[in-house]
């Protein structure tokens, strides 16, 4: 008899998949959950293309080119190394670009809506108050506009996810449960140092759940060998998480004298070469003041508890406001609801004091994305726990939110995102990325650097200051190719016209060369000489007008004036450069603190080489934790579609 070969492992999964996918006929929940997923993943795509970037975005994108090869395990201002790993190997996979870096983003972003989901469905036991929670989030305007290259979406899927599985965890008293929601709290702070922050939460968290909700005597839960063994699981983890940051801030000072910014910060080690390396980073000297809060914060003076709702309203205007009647109804049923009650001491518990810190140590809308997402659970389940949904319902429900959406997403506070078209800073990279490889830039220094070093990242730039000086040496150099010189400036506006002209007053000074590169008209010409070529103006990318009423704007292209006002002219020619010293400034290049893409030929501030046993021994087990925790990313992204489909009844 033919002995029957047992199914391969991936013919399994494979299987299991078909499986599911025809159990969408009856599961009428989770066809409800797809649609919204794939109307979520839209609109992701759409943000992903046209959100502009703010100022900490292109030098997180900048900082991950080549980070697998600089010897690095963080940049100088994170304590948190995981994403840039990540988005190297992305840039390695796909090229560099801000689309690839926002990839992941969008990935984890689309998956967040699976997994609140499972996380609402296994604390409130309800199944339409999960699919709600679903399509809340899929159409939350703040998480929308944040498919940016940026750390908190992946932050976010994590914590979500650590939670759902802590809670399976509690309800079912397996072992094998709290170690995967420790595993995922511990790669979140790999991603980002804040995490930390929830871990006392968590664990009281976990001892409260006993007393408060399971109503067991203290007595007993503090005698209970099993809950502190798991509580000790957990802080090994995270120490584990930590540890590689740990290692290389203890090296780094060792070796450099110096820490990078958050490790400084934190543990006080202020010293001159460290003030000289942060001290013009307005974070360097934050530190938690709780007044604050209440009392001349961040911005204005204004209480930093006022600016928290301003940006709640900012980013999620609907659910905050939803957030506010389903929090009145919770306190008046906290007694007959245990759900209820028991929600509300994980939100006191966990999440208050993260939130109120950080808005308190760094004031910014990126920040506190997450909390809004921990609104949704609340809303569903108090005030749509009842809803019954059939197929009309479904879609009636889904036209609302996109509408409420659609209306959001026009609405920005303290920042410039906008998701119905693509910002002069985008439009930027779209020019930039045709370039010639043998092409020079000279910016203009009202420019923020990092937008354009991301957008022209071919070519070195240069300010018309250092112009002068590199073309002094040039004419001294030989090799003379032809090469294409750009030049990038900022159009005159009521806000900058002071700052022109008091760097025109510079520029007085300067030589005839530059002032004809830069003039006070802000009209380019060129010299028709042997060296540089006549000059043409090649694009205006421009800006479509906003309606403005302080920090907020509002901008939606149905209802919007059409006007748009120009922001950046760029301008091209050609010139006889010297082809060597062309490549030395390409291979020359810093940004913010860091050689972009990691010259092995640069020596930095940030990398060490150790010299003693010990040491090398302590690196390489950094190194060897954090490309761990790149494997077990990709595994517990995955496993909150797999848990998905575990989960399914039919």
């Amino acid at each position: 008899m033919e002995e029957i070969k047992e199914e391969g492992f991936f013919f399994k999964i494979f299987d299991k998949i078909l499986d599911y996918v025809i159990s969408l006929k009856e599961n009428k929940t989770h066809l409800y959950l797809w649609i919204i997923v794939l109307i979520g993943l839209i609109l992701r795509i759409i943000a992903m293309i046209n959100i502009s970037w703010d100022g900490d975005s292109p030098h997180y994108m900048i900082h991950a080119i080549n980070f697998t090869k600089s010897g690095l395990l963080t940049s100088w201002n994170q304590s948190a190394g995981l994403w840039y790993f990540l988005t190297s190997i992305m840039y390695s996979i796909f090229g560099f670009s801000y689309i690839t870096a926002r990839i992941l983003t969008l990935f984890v972003s689309t998956l967040t809506i699976i997994a609140i989901f499972l996380f609402t469905k296994e604390f409130f036991k309800n199944e339409k108050a999960a699919l709600i929670s679903a399509m809340f989030f899929a159409f939350y305007s703040g998480s929308i506009k944040m498919t940016i290259a940026f750390m908190h979406a992946m932050v976010l899927l994590l914590l979500i996810m650590g939670m759902y599985y802590l809670l399976k965890a509690e309800r079912t008293n397996k072992n094998r449960y709290y170690l995967i929601a420790f595993l995922y709290f511990g790669v979140s702070q790999m991603l980002k140092a804040y995490t930390v922050l929830f871990c006392p939460g968590i664990v009281l968290f976990m001892i409260g759940n006993k007393i408060i909700i399971e109503k067991k005597d203290y007595r007993e839960v503090i005698k209970d060998k099993l809950l502190w063994k798991r509580i000790f699981l957990f802080g090994v983890i995270m120490i584990l998480s930590f540890s590689p940051i740990a290692i290389y801030n203890y090296l780094l000072y060792k070796y450099n004298g110096h820490a990078d910014m958050q490790f400084t910060r934190m543990f006080g080690l202020y010293n001159e070469k460290a003030d000289r390396l942060f001290s013009w980073d307005p974070g360097y000297h934050q530190s938690f003041n709780p007044l604050k809060l209440f009392w001349k914060g961040n911005y204005a003076n204004t209480p930093d508890i006022i600016t928290l709702i301003s940006y709640f309203f900012a980013l999620a205007p609907f659910i905050t406001i939803l957030f506010f009647f389903s929090l009145i109804y919770s306190i008046k049923n906290i007694q007959k609801n245990p759900l209820i009650k028991k929600y509300l001491l994980y939100w006191v518990l966990v999440l208050l004091f993260p939130m109120f810190y950080l808005i308190s140590v760094l004031t910014l809308p990126k920040q506190i994305i997450f909390f809004p997402a921990f609104f949704i659970p609340l809303i569903s389940y108090s005030l749509f726990k009842d809803i019954r949904i059939t197929r009309k319902k479904f879609i009636g429900l889904l036209i609302i939110f996109l509408f409420f959406c659609l209306f959001a997403l026009s609405i920005t506070y303290r920042v410039h995102e906008n998701f119905y078209y693509k910002k002069p800073n985008i439009q930027l990279f779209d020019v930039g990325k045709n370039i010639q490889e043998n092409s020079l830039v000279i910016q203009d220094p009202r420019i923020y650097g990092g937008y354009v070093l991301l957008s022209f990242f071919k070519a070195p730039i240069i300010t018309p200051y250092e112009f002068q000086e590199i073309m002094n040496l040039n004419q001294n150099l030989s090799d003379q190719i032809w090469i294409d010189l750009y030049f990038i400036r900022k159009i005159e506006d009521k806000e900058s016209s002071l700052e022109l002209e008091n760097y025109f007053n510079v520029l007085e000074n300067q030589t005839e060369v530059v002032k004809i590169i830069y003039d006070k008209d802000l009209e380019v010409h060129y010299l028709e000489n042997e060296n540089i070529s006549k000059g043409t103006m090649k694009y205006t990318l421009k800006d479509p007008v906003q309606f403005n009423l302080g920090y907020w704007k509002f901008y939606n292209p149905f209802i919007s004036h059409p006007k748009e006002i120009p922001v950046y002219k760029i301008h091209k020619t050609q010139i006889s450069f010297s082809k060597s010293l062309l490549d030395y400034l390409k291979t020359n290049r810093y940004f913010l603190l860091h050689p972009v893409g990691y010259n092995t030929q640069i020596n930095h501030e940030f990398y060490y080489d150790p010299i003693y046993t010990p040491d090398k021994i302590l690196n390489k087990f950094a190194f060897f934790i954090m490309y761990l925790g790149i494997i077990l990313f990709f595994i517990l992204t995955f496993n909150s579609l797999a848990e998905l489909i575990r989960t399914n009844n039919y």
